[in-house]
């Protein structure tokens, strides 16, 4: 297991030095990806919340509101961009939808509050017309890992000791 995790670790590495470099090379830098990423995962935030801590939140609610965010999030967030005047080479304003509008601060915010906020309204409304009415009650009574951990067989048997003569 541990040569798996190495090698995985290697793995990743690699991985992301090759998407890095595929980002460097489009001009996208980490600000960037930081920005977009709330927009891509903003809006599972609070429908997830609400699936572990509100028992009457619905598995339909839960991914509806990650799904309406997203698409909300995406939508608000390239229309926001398209409205920000962006200066060609021409020195000419225009509206138009880039790396360099969708990393401003107003199209990144607009995404943003839209995968939050809209998330939030979608789980709890469809929840609500719809509750799931989870009994939290029969969690305890569940396999644990430190429980399943405690009454495994060890991996290595115990070394049996040889007995001393008198």
């Amino acid at each position: 297991m541990i040569f798996v995790s190495r090698v995985m670790v290697c793995v990743w590495g690699v991985l992301s030095g090759i998407i890095a470099t595929i980002l460097f090379e489009m001009g996208i830098g980490l600000g960037w990806v930081y920005g977009a990423m709330g927009n891509f995962i903003g809006s599972a935030v609070v429908p997830m919340t609400m699936a572990l801590l509100w028992k009457d939140c619905s598995a339909l609610g839960a991914i509806s509101g990650c799904i309406g965010g997203l698409v909300a999030a995406i939508i608000a967030w390239t229309t926001v961009a398209a409205q920000e005047g962006y200066t060609n080479a021409a020195g000419e304003c225009v509206g138009v939808v880039n790396v360099d509008t969708l990393g401003q601060i107003g199209p990144l915010l607009a995404g943003n509050l839209c995968a939050l906020c809209v998330s939030a309204f979608l789980a709890f409304s469809i929840s609500m017309a719809s509750p799931q009415n989870f009994d939290w009650e029969v969690l305890p009574g569940r396999p644990t890992r430190s429980s399943l951990r405690q009454t495994r067989t060890p991996i290595l048997p115990t070394p049996v000791r040889s007995q001393q003569r008198p």
